[in-house]
């Protein structure tokens, strides 16, 4: 299994893809993860989104194209 990778408070690298948090400016207690691949000029192309960092994880495990 493949460890996720910490660059920075609240965002990862995961089998190639990047966990980022996001708070919602209404309510701080609001937290979803976005899901996404480095673009082709080095941008974050956001494909996806989870409500905690593991089922982020569980959505990129479930992803054919990751294992």
């Amino acid at each position: 299994m493949e460890k996720k990778i910490k660059l920075q408070e609240g965002s990862y690298k995961y089998k190639g893809f990047f966990i980022e948090r996001m708070d919602a400016d209404f309510d701080k207690s609001y937290v979803h993860w976005n899901i996404g691949t480095e673009g082709e000029f080095g941008e974050i192309d956001w494909h996806d989104a989870a409500n905690t960092l593991k089922d982020a994880m569980a959505l990129i495990d479930a992803n054919p194209n990751t294992n």
